[in-house]
């Protein structure tokens, strides 16, 4: 419903404006938004910052998966270098490379971008992401990924909120560091039979 109705007022404004308008604007406000992203990056110190999180189960066995990055800033640019990170998992934990994108722009976005536009085609031209294909937060077909947003991503996520937390720490706007509000989240499925057999 929500994806018909955007559509509905898109549509609505190419028919108000005419779609030349339409997509000037779009075009300002990526620029917009990645002028104001490397500009907060420029107020930031430089440096190298690390974290490292863990899953404790794949959905089939209880065996850790780590997830570590080194981020690094230099001048308006961000590097996430997830080197190290555990290969792909039997059990459907994994994310794809869009999940480890948007485990990463979870964490900027709230962090780095709350007082402007969140605009992840205005973020991405500032962001450079080292991961190897195969890992658990960079899966190939055909590993299982349906637990991704509760499992992979969201671990991605904290590792990322970890490390711009600490780049935070260093630098005069410490007080917009946000603590991790939970490190990964597993759904529990349970299942059995009452007592009269149901």
């Amino acid at each position: 419903a929500a994806i018909n109705r955007t559509r509905q007022r898109i549509q609505e404004v190419i028919g108000e404006y005419g779609l030349p308008t339409l997509m000037e604007a779009q075009r300002r406000i990526l620029d917009l938004v990645q002028a104001s992203f490397a500009r907060r990056l420029r107020s930031l110190p430089d440096g190298i910052w690390r974290s490292e999180g863990f899953l404790d189960h794949d959905g089939n066995e209880k065996r850790l998966y780590r997830i570590r990055l080194e981020m690094t800033k230099r001048d308006d640019r961000l590097k996430f270098d997830f080197t190290g990170t555990d290969r792909q998992a039997r059990g459907a934990v994994n994310c794809t490379r869009v999940g480890l994108e948007s485990g990463i722009l979870s964490a900027i976005l709230p962090m780095l971008c709350y007082d402007m536009s969140w605009s992840p085609g205005g973020v991405m031209p500032q962001i450079d992401i080292v991961s190897e294909e195969g890992t658990i937060n960079n899966a190939l077909h055909p590993a299982a990924v349906s637990m991704a947003t509760v499992s992979a991503i969201f671990a991605t996520s904290h590792v990322t909120s970890g490390t711009i937390a600490k780049m935070l720490a260093c630098s005069d706007l410490r007080q917009e560091i946000q603590a991790n509000w939970a490190p990964a989240w597993q759904g529990l499925t349970m299942a059995g039979h009452y007592a009269d057999g149901r």
